[in-house]
């Protein structure tokens, strides 16, 4: 059976050795420069890092506070492809001359200019015929008014632009009369404007919270903002066009207010297999032992040899969350190691979850392993926090998975990476992990490929996965340096999720080409000693910096702490 065939028969998304995707990089493994990241969200003063009003900014999509004096952001609503089309669609629409200038209340046409400078189209009438354009975003503000509360209630949407050099909307509410029977309760606006830059373009929209502190956000691209419709806020002038789609949810005067929204966050498992016959049993028992199964969605890449693999490593008979899962098929023959295995992963099969898990294909998981990393990572109070380490391991014993705890092992603490040796023969550093006692996820300078875990969708975009040809030991130096200097930090979990199978005895191993294996070697190596290199490093911190947290000299091959 070919590949093709083998493909359509178990209902997964196929490439066969004709169409595998060319993600090579270029000759000099230059990694393409992303887009820049957004203004961060910045109060006109800077609160200190434990101010409440940081915390609620910080917070993703599944806990958003919205308190009646609070607000909130979240990042990557519809993704980067579908953010991108719903922008140009509207740029070039034939509708967009359609659009009149504001009015506030009774004034005129000519005295509103001197209060808000934009114009401005209700999501109806001429805009029917495009309506399509706009039902994605559309399904996700229905998700946020039901859990909100107001699903019955009536939604106005309305698409918004402001000319460069305008004068922007004065301070003003959203709604006043608290009394009316039916009023504005929540204002959440949706941003257009891709590669914004606040310094230089202006723009932001700039709300008072309870504490009369000034809260700035910048107007960038797949953002979206909510917040009570009775606070105070403004749009300060923009100095290039700036567009923005709002929409009001309607509700009784006296309607309680929710403390907080608790969105169901989506987890998206990223799965590089090697001929593993434990892949399969590895995501059965994801979703078994997952506390919110329907919310998983796993991307495998599957590089396996025909027909002799087909039962042993990807046949997934009677298997309930199928289409949870979602598949691309490489000839064995045409693998190029793990990280062009997980590049494929995140730039294919990733559709805007929430979250993202890279594991590798041979691990097994505790109960709620789900829930207890959302609760580390929020405990965590960043955006760009990752939980990663080197998971201690378990044993197949006649055929079945053995976890420490069956095998009579007590083990307290959690394992925590370290630095262990330099390599005597391609000089790169080796990490260990080491069991530590903790009561909260705790700092680390390294970061593990095989168990990692982040909001996914900032991190993918500014960070994209290092595809390098038959890299295997660097692979995880690589990244994290990359990642350090974009301004991600790493921390060990306190409560263990996974294990892993450490012995390769059982299944084949991936034999990388050794001349292309070498020069991916030397260029991590030349990186990591500040050598020139052609890999892509953040300007949030420095090399040096790296190093001097991590307490390594790659150049020198000094290891100065654990």
């Amino acid at each position: 059976m070919d590949s093709k065939v083998f493909a359509h028969i178990m209902g997964f998304v196929g490439n066969t050795s004709n169409n595998i995707p060319e993600l090579h990089p270029p000759a000099s493994n230059v990694i393409p420069e992303p887009n820049p990241p957004a203004s961060t969200l910045t109060p006109e003063n800077q609160p200190a890092a434990s101010s409440i009003e940081n915390r609620i900014l910080l917070l993703p999509w599944h806990t958003l506070s919205l308190e009646e004096s609070s607000m909130c952001v979240v990042e990557g609503i519809l993704g980067n492809c579908a953010s991108s089309e719903l922008c140009s669609r509207i740029r070039d629409s034939q509708n967009v001359d359609s659009m009149q200038q504001s009015r506030i209340g009774s004034f005129t046409p000519h005295e509103d200019m001197d209060v808000r400078g934009d114009r401005t189209a209700w999501i109806t009438g001429v805009w029917d015929n495009e309506k399509s354009m706009f039902t994605k975003l559309v399904h996700k503000l229905k998700i946020l008014q039901g859990e909100l509360g107001l699903r019955n209630g009536k939604v106005s949407i309305q698409l918004a632009s402001y000319e460069p050099g305008g004068i922007g909307y004065s301070m003003h509410r959203d709604t006043q009369d608290r009394s009316l029977a039916e009023r504005r309760l929540f204002t959440a606006v949706y941003f257009l404007n891709p590669g914004w830059d606040s310094k230089r373009d202006g723009g932001e929209l700039e709300i008072v919270l309870n504490t009369g502190r000034h809260m700035r956000v910048a107007p960038a691209a797949d953002r979206l903002v909510v917040f009570n419709s009775c606070m105070e806020h403004q749009v300060i002038p923009a100095k290039r066009k700036r567009w923005a789609i709002t929409c009001w949810f309607y509700g009784s005067g006296v309607q309680s207010v929710p403390r907080r929204v608790h969105f169901k966050p989506t987890i998206f498992v990223a799965i590089p297999c090697y001929r593993d016959t434990q892949c399969q049993e590895t995501i059965r028992d994801l979703f078994s032992k997952c506390s919110n199964p329907s919310n998983l969605f796993v991307g495998v890449n599957w590089q396996i040899s025909m027909p002799e693999d087909f039962e042993t490593c990807v046949s997934m008979n009677n298997f309930e969350y199928h289409s949870n899962v979602r598949s691309i098929i490489v000839p064995a023959e045409k693998a190029r190691g793990p990280t062009v295995a997980r590049r494929i992963i995140h730039d294919q099969l990733y559709q805007n979850e929430t979250f993202i898990l890279n594991i590798d294909s041979h691990m097994r998981f505790h109960e709620n392993w789900d829930t207890s990393l959302l609760a580390m990572h929020r405990d965590l109070q960043s955006d760009k926090a990752i939980l990663t380490t080197y998971p201690s391991g378990f044993e197949i014993v006649n055929g079945e998975a053995r976890l420490p705890s069956s095998l009579g092992c007590s083990l307290s603490g959690s394992p925590r990476l370290v630095a262990s040796h330099f390599d005597p023969e391609d000089h790169l550093l080796r990490l260990k992990s080491v069991r530590r006692a903790s009561t909260s996820p705790t700092c680390s300078p390294f970061w593990a490929a095989g168990f990692n875990f982040a909001l996914a969708h900032e991190m993918l975009r500014c960070v994209p996965y290092s595809a390098v040809d038959d890299l295997f030991f660097g692979e995880e130096l690589l990244m994290a340096v990359r990642l350090w200097t974009h301004g991600w930090d790493f921390y060990t979990p306190h409560v263990e999720v996974v294990h892993h199978l450490w012995s390769r005895d059982y299944r084949p191993v991936f034999q990388p080409n050794m001349q292309t294996r070498k020069r991916a070697v030397d260029s991590v190596r030349k990186l990591l000693q500040g050598s020139e290199h052609d890999f892509q490093l953040g300007h949030a911190r420095t090399l040096a910096a790296y190093q001097d947290y991590s307490g390594v000299c790659f150049a020198d091959g000094i290891i100065n702490f654990d």
